[in-house]
């Protein structure tokens, strides 16, 4: 057992070194999504590993015990399991939406939404606010999701920018990113290992939401929307993802597909 137990802290170490190294390669700029359900499957197998090792540890540490129970290092590989899907399960049940700092944003442009679509799967608000911005929250608790953008952004923005906007926002909302990172942000806070994963991740869902967006609404759209929208605000990381989509190989525009939803043609003026 205790042979086991060393195995497994050593494999867990390893699992930890995959994150941090993935993050520095070129992989995660073409594969965003790919690289982010690998470190995240990562970081879950670390955790089945430390189980492995501290249950396996105690029993070695527990002769008697082990000896009263058959295939006693098999028990521990299920006892592990299932105390891994109990916790991930529990952080998933128990973890906001979005982050802290995304409610309170939403909460202070709340009070200045001008208007609201309801829109299959998601509601879709407009807040007067000069500051060019757009936002989204995942569905929670039976709710839909939230798709925000100010009047700021859409004044800045040609109709096919302001598409590829939407399709960037929706795919957050699809696929859940806010939840992930509101996961990935709670568990930083109780221990920091998890601190490069939750760097990592953050920077990936903006990415693999490009990603998807310029398949639906075109990249040289997308491309100039972020170009603007980091020109007036400054923001050095838009203009650094705008300079990536130009650098990738996509879909011709014929095999592009806009999700009925998000149809700028629909917008309400």
């Amino acid at each position: 057992m205790l042979a086991s137990a060393i195995t497994c802290a050593v494999l867990a170490c390893v699992t930890g070194v995959l994150i941090p190294v993935l993050a520095r390669t070129r992989f995660q700029l073409r594969f965003p999504s790919l690289t982010l359900y690998v470190q995240l499957g990562s970081a879950v197998l670390g955790v089945w590993f430390l189980f492995v090792a501290a249950i396996s540890f105690a029993l070695h540490m527990l002769p008697a015990l082990t000896d009263t129970i058959p295939l006693a290092s098999l028990w521990a590989y299920g006892l592990a399991t299932l105390l891994t899907v109990a916790a991930v399960s529990f952080w998933i049940m128990a973890t906001a939406p979005v982050t802290k700092d995304v409610r309170e944003v939403i909460t202070a442009l709340n009070t200045h939404v001008v208007s609201q679509e309801e829109r299959p799967g998601f509601t879709l608000a407009t807040v007067k606010h000069t500051y060019p911005a757009a936002l989204s929250t995942p569905p929670a608790d039976g709710r839909p999701g939230t798709i925000m953008v100010t009047t700021g952004l859409r004044d800045a923005l040609t109709p096919g920018q302001l598409q590829a906007v939407l399709a960037h926002e929706y795919a957050h909302v699809t696929k859940r990113h806010g939840k992930i990172l509101s996961i990935l942000t709670t568990l930083d806070q109780m221990l920091h290992v998890f601190a490069p994963l939750k760097r990592s991740a953050t920077l990936l869902v903006e990415l693999a939401a490009d990603d998807i967006a310029a398949k639906q609404a075109g990249p040289a759209e997308l491309a100039n929307a972020l170009a603007v929208m980091a020109q007036a605000t400054g923001d050095e990381t838009m203009f650094l993802r705008a300079e990536r989509l130009t650098t990738k190989k996509w879909p011709r525009e014929h095999w592009r597909t806009i999700p009925e939803p998000i149809r700028v043609d629909k917008l309400r003026t």
